[in-house]
């Protein structure tokens, strides 16, 4: 790719981790800085809605003046890429999600019948994804990282099973074998696993089964009964959504609690918006519908399992009166000061330009 070029997209399981994977590229040397990009849901609103313009731009159809495709890039990113964007890309390497989300991430992969052969590189000329590996614990067990704070380790195994030995995956046709091998708890494992990874297999399907009934008997207490007094038996794939990247949490999911967070920065001079044009926010007055907005797009939403508690706990006892509004009563707030950091509790905030916030524990 250094010298054929090519479009890639690197999806990453949490907020962190494309944090983390982001600046090791940038700091590798390896691209200069209009070859790199990051996209996640825990950017401000104002911020995400010039990434999304700028991936669009990049990546989209051929067939739209704006779309100014680079020689070579690569776009970091969680879940969010595949949220209602139409974007097209030459290569993917993802982490390890369960088969029915990769082969929905699968289809941002030469998505656009329209684009020329020649308009891609000469070694990307097939639509390809590459799996990252999990590793193995010492006694062999595979171990998925990230990955496990947001799926079900009983599907990435048997995902991992699944697509392990495979080079090639024919679609549509394989996608109901491929969901089948994956979702069919009635499957036995292969007699030629390692023991250690039947062990793992069992254990992991119990506790799967444990957790679905959990989220059914939650579901039961805010079932909706249709017309028809039938309804279908469910199972739930995902034990919680990606960190900040999730904006609605459904009341039958067991979903870690977000909250919208509105970030200022405060100085001797007032406090002001880190973005737009509007930038002294008076929190003696009631701001109207113009500052409302601006609030909002200096916004985002904060899952941090720990971070979020202390979020509330500062909003209940230091309220700022002033925010009634049903959009604003609810918000958060985090004060930056002057070098854009914030420290809530035994958590560290950052607001960077480039990657977002950033977040880490001391």
């Amino acid at each position: 790719m250094k010298d054929s070029g090519g479009c890639v997209a690197v999806i990453c399981s949490t907020v962190g981790r494309a944090q983390e994977v982001f600046q090791r590229l940038k700091n590798s040397g390896y691209f200069i800085e209009d070859e790199l990009g990051l996209f996640h849901g825990r950017f401000l609103f104002a911020d995400r809605e010039n990434i999304e313009s700028n991936c669009i731009v990049r990546f989209g159809k051929p067939s739209d003046p704006q779309t100014n495709r680079p020689h070579r890039y690569i776009l970091v990113a969680t879940q969010v890429i595949e949220q209602s964007l139409d974007l097209d890309f030459d290569l993917m390497i993802s982490d390890l999600a369960p088969v029915d989300l990769l082969l929905q991430r699968s289809g941002r992969l030469h998505r656009h019948e329209e684009r020329k052969p020649e308009d891609r590189s000469s070694q990307l000329q097939d639509p390809t994804l590459w799996l990252i590996r999990p590793k193995f614990d010492e006694d062999g067990k595979a171990n998925f990282g990230d990955s496990e704070f947001i799926y079900d380790h009983h599907v990435l195994l048997r995902t991992w099973l699944t697509l392990s030995d495979r080079t090639t995956v024919a679609l549509p046709q394989a996608m109901d074998e491929l969901i089948e091998s994956v979702y069919n708890l009635e499957i036995s494992p292969p007699e030629e696993l390692e023991k250690i990874h039947i062990e793992d297999w069992y254990t992991s399907k119990e506790k799967h089964r444990e957790e679905n009934r959990a989220y059914k008997d939650l579901a039961k207490k805010v079932y909706i009964p249709s017309s028809t007094g039938k309804h279908k038996p469910f199972e739930f794939t995902r034990k919680r959504e990606n960190d900040d990247d999730n904006t609605i949490i459904a009341v039958t999911r067991l979903g870690e609690e977000s909250v919208t967070t509105v970030f200022l920065q405060k100085t001797h001079a007032g406090t002001f918006l880190p973005r737009g044009k509007i930038q002294t926010i008076h929190l003696n007055q009631t701001p109207d519908f113009k500052t409302t907005k601006a609030l909002l797009a200096n916004s985002t939403r904060i899952s941090k399992k720990g971070l979020v508690k202390e979020l509330q706990k500062q909003r209940d006892e230091k309220p700022i009166r002033k925010w009634t509004s049903t959009l604003l009563k609810y918000c958060c707030y985090i004060e930056l000061d002057k070098n854009n950091k914030a420290q809530i509790g035994k958590w560290e905030i950052v607001l960077d330009s480039e990657r977002g916030i950033v977040i880490n524990s001391t």
